[in-house]
């Protein structure tokens, strides 16, 4: 799925039902096979809502079982509960990586990535991307062999860090603490804010004297950026690379 634009949905509820017609766009095994060698790049996901029937989980993506998976260069705005959500609970979930996507701030308060520990997820990779004021969960990999790196995230701190499932090294927080948990690269900006471009209008892109530029992983990144510019050092945090 290369491009496109995928929103404004709040579905019905089923007839004699609390629960909607239709759920989220999904990625899930059917017929008892698990799909695999999947990318959703380039895509805008938005206003997915449950206005239309209160009891529904909107997220604007959910993965209940992939192999060989990527999610890279996307955008999430307004997503009821959270704007991605990656759960295993009808398949495998291995050598999923997702990157350089921006997360807009979830419309319900929930994380603007949630990836639980239903199942173990070997092979996984978040790395790059910009989660805007909304949290960030990942807790699938139990064997702590995910990688968890160059990404803008709201918080750092012990709690942030110790739980998740991962590598961790060169994040950069806008709250809290870059303890040992962390990493040593991660960095915590001292005003609570990486200066962006407009993020009130989801505007994720760095300012020139953005505070996170130059914290990206020097050995560890991407080629190109969200807009597919190529990154050259000193590489930069989260999905864009100024300029």
């Amino acid at each position: 799925m290369l491009g496109g634009d995928v929103g404004n949905y709040a579905p019905f509820c089923a007839s004699g039902s609390q629960y909607p017609a239709m759920d989220n766009a999904t990625v899930s095994p059917m017929n008892g096979q698990t799909p695999s060698d999947i990318v959703i790049k380039g895509v805008t996901f938005h206003d997915f809502s449950s206005k239309n029937c209160s009891a529904s989980h909107m997220d604007c993506l959910q993965v209940a079982g992939a192999i060989r998976l990527t999610i890279a260069n996307d955008k999430f705005y307004r997503c009821q509960v959270q704007d991605l959500i990656l759960t295993g609970d009808f398949g495998v979930m291995d050598n999923i990586t997702v990157e350089q996507n921006w997360f807009g701030p979830t419309d319900g308060g929930g994380e603007s990535m949630d990836w639980n520990p239903t199942r173990d997820c070997p092979g996984a990779i978040v790395r790059y991307n910009t989660f805007v004021d909304t949290g960030v969960e990942f807790d699938c990999s139990r064997n702590y062999s995910g990688l968890y790196y160059g990404n803008i995230v709201p918080s750092l701190s012990d709690f942030d860090c110790g739980t998740k499932q991962a590598v961790q090294w060169d994040n950069v927080g806008e709250h809290g603490t870059a303890t040992s948990a962390c990493g040593p690269g991660s960095f915590v900006v001292p005003d609570g804010q990486v200066d962006m471009v407009n993020r009130a209008a989801g505007d994720y892109h760095l300012t020139a004297n953005s505070e996170a530029r130059g914290r990206g992983d020097s050995n560890n990144f991407p080629a190109t950026d969200i807009d597919g510019d190529v990154r050259v050092a000193p590489i930069d945090a989260g999905a864009d690379q100024y300029p």
